[in-house]
């Protein structure tokens, strides 16, 4: 259904996304079951939203089984701060990249968010994955209580939280791989310039990630700066999970060439393996270095050995059922896996949720997939509930 002001996108479960087709950014709307669970999903330069940019593109189309929503707008038509958001829908989750041009000699006066928005209905909690550098130092995740008319205030900025409404739906605000920019943010402008906080009202909660706080004498430096994120959701009731056969352990080859020969399908014909990435062997340099000796899924070399992997799957057969272990975040400092010649904090989300889609992509909708988290808080977070699910993006000229 479309209408020339708004696009809808069914996803599954009864889960649906409504995005403006004259506006730059979105969602405009998420529901579940007919009912709105969050709107204007969007960012903000002091009193002026992305909605009411001055667009120059807004397009969706469909790749790689994703479904993508592209769009581009300025503050003031060829003379203001402009704004570029790439939103790739999975299932149940979105990845989502801005860029933002800042221009030269302008203040934050109230200050900048990045990816706000507005819960609807009445939510009773957050789940809190702290910071970069308190996760680092042994801070472990934690739930805070909503209380009506008051506001929830974490500074700086955390890894991911997870509203959860009093009925369970749950959504999910996290951060993307960038976590170095997070970090930085606009520029330093000291202890205390990015937060994020919820705001209990009668309705609904004010969600508000504010990447810089303002001021007459805030002033960022004129340049592009890109932040990626995640938004993610989850019913209060999932549906069960597909029973799985027997499932044969699949080994890789020690010299990390693929995996060694894969065993027949059972005597009923079907395919059933199970793979664990914790076991893959990647050279010292692919792997994250907080001492678990995993492989970091940042990696180039990791997503390659991975890939490789998945496609000598895909040959065995069109159909089967496949659980793969070790899709398990974790943090990381070495810079090279995003391309930077020295150290950058990162975490590996995103990496995870990147190969999925792939995965998902490279092996069809005849395939039965699971990645099992192994404890909390990874248990807690919608991205990775399902990020194998089959998306209802796929068509036959999709990419791979």
């Amino acid at each position: 259904m479309e209408t020339p002001t708004m696009m809808t996108i069914q996803l599954p479960g009864g889960w649906l996304l409504r995005h403006g087709q004259k506006t730059c950014g979105g969602p405009a709307e998420l529901a579940w079951n007919g009912k709105t669970v969050l709107r204007d999903f969007q960012c903000r330069f002091d009193a002026l939203t992305d909605a009411a940019f001055a667009v120059r593109t807004v397009r969706f189309f469909r790749k790689g089984g994703q479904g993508v929503a592209s769009s581009e707008g300025q503050v003031n038509p060829l003379t203001g701060n402009a704004l570029r958001q790439i939103t790739r829908y999975g299932a149940n989750a979105a990845r989502v990249t801005w860029d933002v041009a800042w221009r030269k000699d302008t203040a934050a006066k109230i200050g900048v968010e990045i990816g706000s928005a507005t819960l609807v209905g009445v939510w009773r909690r957050v789940l809190v994955i702290p910071d970069f550098a308190a996760w680092a130092n042994g801070q472990t995740a934690q739930w805070h209580d909503l209380q009506p008319g008051k506001t929830l205030v974490i500074s700086p900025i955390p890894l991911a939280v997870v509203g959860e409404r009093d009925d369970g739906v749950q959504v999910e605000f996290s951060m993307g791989f960038d976590v170095w920019r997070w970090q930085r943010g606009l520029g330093d402008f000291g202890p205390g310039s990015s937060q994020v906080a919820f705001t209990v009202n009668d309705q609904d909660v004010t969600f508000q990630r504010q990447i810089l706080r303002g001021g007459e004498d805030v002033v960022p430096a004129a340049r592009e700066y890109r932040f990626c994120s995640q938004i993610a959701w989850r019913a209060p009731a999932p549906a069960a999970p597909a029973a799985f056969p027997p499932a044969a352990p699949l080994a890789f080859q020690a010299d990390g060439n693929g995996l060694a020969a894969l065993p027949a399908a059972g005597s009923d014909g079907v395919l059933s393996f199970a793979l664990d990435f914790a076991a893959m062997p990647v050279a010292p340099s692919a792997r994250r270095d907080d001492g678990s000796g995993l492989p970091c899924w940042e990696s180039n070399v990791t997503q390659r050995a991975a890939r490789r992997a998945i496609r000598q799957i895909a040959a065995a057969g069109a159909t089967g059922f496949l659980r793969l272990d070790g899709l398990t975040p974790g943090r990381c400092q070495d810079g090279s896996h995003c391309d930077r010649k020295h150290g950058a904090a990162h975490w590996d989300l995103q990496g995870i949720l990147t190969f999925a889609a792939w995965a998902r992509q490279c092996l069809g909708d005849g395939w039965t997939m699971t990645a099992p988290q192994p404890h909390d808080p990874w248990l807690l977070l919608p991205s990775l509930a399902d990020p194998l699910a089959v998306t209802g993006f796929r068509t036959s000229t999709d990419e791979e």
